[in-house]
């Protein structure tokens, strides 16, 4: 029976005068009451949505959504494909524009991207009923399967829930997809969003789907005529497992030189899904399909059951607004964590034991660089010499300033690339440099380095003006530099002409107008992206960081509305699901744990795969919280690296926060949050593909020798950027609670590729009104007896300031104890504790170094400790700076034999003199350098044995003057005489 809507023009039941039987009145009654309570819903409607079918349902089949507020309509037709395949379709992974994440299957006619290609039927509904607010759809049975369609509204879900159910008749391999959706014209198009790179208008060149392992936002759909409407999985059709990837079905195929390796029995690909948003016909429609045919779900039984629920949504305005309904409403999108094992500043105590622990931390300090090798055996990379610089300022480090930082300056300044070796062995990954031709940094780098250090470096200035405007190749073949718009904001940084400043505003109105005036139709029309499409993440979008390091520095409000839409853009690739459960969840199973990777990496040529070797780890099972291992918040290194889960190097965090605060978006905020928040106790890895495991979190995870670490991959090049973008949340983060209370000036560390960071430590901030404070954050400065709260710290002639975030959902008191190691005070006097906020008022004392602190939910508190205040001074001198600290010359008897020297100054005390040549072991067998102090007599002698050819000599005083002689040896034993040179004259 169809039942309609009654009303005027339609009815139920026909029961016209002629035609009507002879009957009593009470009967007539009767009947018409119950046909009336039969049919007492016409439509299902919540606060938000009304939903009824189409007047003209027995003609053309259609139910209509109407947004109540906006008055907007949509017509949805209740159209069901039923996929069917007797024998399992083999799915595996293929590529679309040259972007993963899309799924093909081999039939016998080839290779297809097109599910129907498979065995398809289009089945539209023939009729349906309304009761108990939702609407059943029917569909006439096939010889297949039955298949129904069900559309509620449901009170824990704003939107329509979408319910695709199907009972097999027969045996063999289906699917269902939902294919009722509007089909929209390219054109009209404004935004559109298939996961994870189809986005803003860059648009399918065919019908293809992505699985379930690429859709961190599990949604497909388009924003039109102002308004933005799609299809997603509901979040309860998700399991709380990891996806992965139908690459993985790739396992042990000796035709497939990477996962060769990888064991044929080992893990498969396991979507559940796929979501598309172009049809075969080439218009925008949102699609979803499940199970995948060739996947086990799709494996089905005569009398099996198969259902999926979907969520149809309708926002009016702008894709942004659209962004900002999805991901709450939806995917019930919120702040998922606090601290687990340790405080912030607990992980980065741990971290920053580990970073000092040479053969840990994979430490080379023959090159002055962390091994890389899990990616390329043999060669060593840096990132920014700023990261180290930084926190040595921040935590008043001595060992951190002489072991890492002045040697990640001094690779920094004479390297040609950030990925360094000794080798001349040809065809080597990633095309590592074996040259002395630096530096190889941007020029945003330099002025970091130039400001970090007060201009007492004239190095990094003059070097900044002989390569501006070059366009060079320093992280493996991407091209940077010639003289781009964040090229001339930095040189402005250093140099503070206007002209500078003008010419990034300049550049920065170009690079919107092409493409945020109008938005990227391929993967290919960013600058710097030409030759060879996006990559990295952060490629796919907005320049987040630099927008808003450029409005910050000139309050063009343009500037900061394409940043936040920048970091919208990249919330959809944040990862959204799987929900974690509310309860607890078992992990470690058996207490051993498999690695992601079958192996390791033993040489460093082009295309060389692992080598087998146990990764499995042992590792105590235990029940925790499930939120603990949840990957939401988190992104992928690269889609092309996604295969292995998404990454926890999130820099993006501290920028999100501080977004956050300038636009009161808590999506930004939350996403912030979940990336950073109670994740690690010490430097977690790469990549993460399972949700039942915390071996990542231990402790003690990364103490160990590079072939110990088996859980996943180990860059050792990223463990002084994941500390420094740890300080930058934290600086952020008590910013954005503290309503810009709390605000310490930053530095702009470029990095590469996604690894950009503020660090901090070249100007003193504020705190809740107290002018001219250090920020000051020693190691285990702090003790306390709970792990809720983070801290921030710094100190004026006032006192000693302490702010405290409580990261938990409920208001807490910890008792908090000073390290008298770190922070000295008198053991026998009573300390005032002085509350900061609108009233400075005092609420406890502090004896010997004892205080208790009670924090709100998600709060923060400002204290003041009077009588443990000092002067922040100045970490640098105002003394004039000698010109004379940078040369660049050649031998006397090979003008081909260069040698660079340059005095480096990090701070007023400690001042390093630097010497380094760029001629190979091809050119010499050894070199010497004889130098003398203030012009003593005695002439001290160092000889380098082994190619690359440099020296470095503290200075006894910053202002000692170094006299210097450099020879050379070459192959045949001859002598490559330098003149004698004098620098750090005054």
């Amino acid at each position: 029976m169809m039942i309609q809507p009654y009303n005027n023009k339609e009815r139920s039941f026909g029961i016209t005068g002629k035609q009507a039987p002879k009957v009593s009145c009470i009967v007539l009654l009767l009947i018409c009451l119950a046909t009336l309570q039969g049919q007492s819903q016409t439509y299902i409607e919540n606060p938000v949505y009304r939903i009824r079918p189409a007047a003209d349902f027995e003609t053309s089949p259609a139910f209509i959504i109407e947004h109540k507020a906006s008055h907007t309509q949509r017509r949805l037709t209740p159209t069901l494909q039923l996929i069917y395949a007797a024998l399992q379709p083999k799915i595996t992974s293929t590529l679309m524009d040259g972007q993963p994440g899309i799924v093909q299957w081999e039939t016998a006619q080839g290779s297809t991207t097109d599910i129907g290609e498979l065995g398809s039927e289009q089945r539209v509904a023939s009729s349906y009923r309304v009761g108990k607010n939702q609407i059943e759809f029917l569909f006439k049975p096939t010889p297949r399967a039955n298949v129904s369609l069900v559309v509620k509204l449901l009170p824990q879900q704003t939107e329509p829930i979408l319910t695709m159910s199907m009972t097999a008749r027969m045996p063999g391999h289906y699917s269902l997809g939902f294919t009722g959706m509007p089909k929209i014209d390219t054109s009209d198009i404004d935004f559109v969003y298939q996961p994870l790179t189809w986005t803003w208008k860059r648009f399918p060149t065919k019908f293809a789907l992505t699985e379930e392992a690429f859709a961190n936002t599990a949604a497909v759909f388009t924003n039109h005529h102002h308004i933005t409407e799609g299809l997603a999985v509901s979040p309860a059709a998700i399991p709380y497992r990891y996806a992965l990837s139908a690459q993985w079905n790739n396992s042990g195929d000796p035709k497939n030189a990477f996962w060769s390796v990888f064991p044929s029995n080992g893990p498969k690909g396991n979507s559940l899904f796929g979501m598309a948003i172009r049809n075969p016909e080439g218009k925008a429609q949102p699609r979803i399909y499940a199970p995948l045919p060739g996947t086990m779900p799709s494996a089905m039984q005569q009398g099996q059951n198969y259902r999926c629920s979907l969520v149809y949504f309708l926002y009016p305005g702008n894709w942004q607004d659209g962004v900002a309904r999805l991901l709450p409403s939806v995917f019930k999108y919120k702040n998922e964590r606090e601290n687990a094992t340790t405080s912030l500043n607990g992980t980065i105590n741990n971290m920053l034991q580990f970073a000092m622990n040479d053969l840990y931390s994979g430490w080379n300090a023959e090159l002055k660089a962390s091994n890389y090798q899990f990616d390329v055996p043999g060669t060593v990379k840096n990132v920014s010499a700023l990261h180290p610089l930084s926190i040595a300022l921040v935590t008043g480090d001595p060992d951190i300033l002489k072991r890492r930082a002045i040697p990640m300056i001094e690779y920094v300044m004479s390297r040609e690339k950030f990925l360094y070796t000794t080798s001349d062995t040809p065809h080597q990954a990633q095309a590592p440099s074996r040259l002395l031709n630096g530096p190889c940094v941007d020029i945003g780098e330099l002025a970091g380095l130039n400001e970090l250090t007060h201009h007492q470096t004239p190095a990094f200035i003059q070097e900044a003006s002989r390569i501006f405007g070059v366009s060079r190749k320093l992280n493996m073949n991407t091209e940077t530099g010639g003289g781009s718009w964040q090229d001339y904001l930095a040189r402005f940084r250093m140099l503070h002409d206007s002209g500078d400043l003008k010419k990034a505003v300049q550049g920065a109105n170009a690079y919107l107008a092409l493409v945020y005036d109008q938005y990227s139709h391929t993967f290919f029309d960013s600058p710097g992206l030409r030759d060879k499409g996006a990559g990295f993440t952060t490629d796919y979008g907005l320049r987040i960081y630099d927008l808003l390091e450029l409005y910050e520095q000139t309050k063009i409000a343009r500037y900061l509305q394409a940043a936040t839409a920048g970091a919208q853009q990249f919330l959809l690739w944040t990862r959204s699901t799987p929900l974690p459960p509310a309860g607890n969840i078992i992990v470690n199973k058996g207490g051993s744990v498999p690695g992601i990777f079958p192996g390791r990496r033993t040489s460093g040529i082009e295309g060389a795969g692992f080598v087998p070797m146990n990764v499995v780890s042992d590792v105590k099972q235990e029940m925790i919280p499930a939120w603990r291992t949840s990957l939401n918040g988190l992104v992928p290194e690269a889609p092309n690296t996604y295969a292995f889960g998404p990454v926890m190097l999130a820099h993006h965090a501290a920028w999100l926060l501080r977004l956050a605060k300038y636009t009161g978006d808590t999506l930004l905020r939350n996403a912030a949050y979940n990336s950073v928040i109670g994740r690690y106790a010490n430097f977690p890895g790469y990549y993460f593909t399972s949700l039942h495991t915390n071996v990542y979190q231990q402790a003690g995870y990364s103490n160990h020798p590079y072939e110990q670490v088996k859980y996943n991959a180990i860059f050792y090049n990223h463990v002084w950027p994941h500390l420094a973008l740890l300080f930058d949340f934290l600086v952020s983060d008590f910013y954005y609670r503290s309503k810009g209370a709390i605000d310490f000036p930053a530095t702009y560390a470029p990095g590469y590729a996604f690894l950009t960071s503020n660090v901090y430590g070249a100007k003193t901030g504020e705190m809740m009104g107290h002018k001219n404070i250090r920020l000051w954050m020693p190691r285990n400065a702090l003790q306390s007896d709970g792990i809720a709260c983070n801290y921030l710290m710094g100190y004026n002639k006032e006192g000693l300031f302490i702010a405290f975030a409580n990261t938990s959902k409920t208001s807490i008191k910890e008792t908090f104890q000073l390290n008298s190691e770190v922070i000295a005070y008198n053991r026998q006097h009573r300390y005032a504790i002085l509350r900061q906020g609108s009233q400075t008022k005092q609420t406890s004392i502090m004896k010997d170094g004892k205080f208790m602190i009670t924090v709100p939910a998600n709060g923060l508190v400002c204290i003041q400790i009077a009588g443990l205040g000092k002067d922040p001074g100045t970490l640098h001198s105002n003394q004039p700076v000698p010109q004379n600290r940078f040369i660049r010359y050649a031998a006397v008897s090979d003008s081909q034999a260069k040698a660079t020297a340059m005095i480096i100054q990090p701070t007023n005390q400690v001042a390093v003199f630097y010497l380094y040549s760029n001629q190979t072991e091809k050119n010499w067998r050894q070199c010497r350098l004889r130098y003398r102090i203030n012009n003593e007599q005695n002439w001290i002698s160092k000889t380098d044995y082994s190619y690359p050819f440099e020296f470095d000599v503290e200075l006894p005083r910053v202002s000692d003057v170094i006299s210097f002689e450099l020879t050379g040896t070459d192959q045949k034993g001859n002598a490559v005489t330098f003149p004698v040179q004098q620098i750090n004259k005054p």
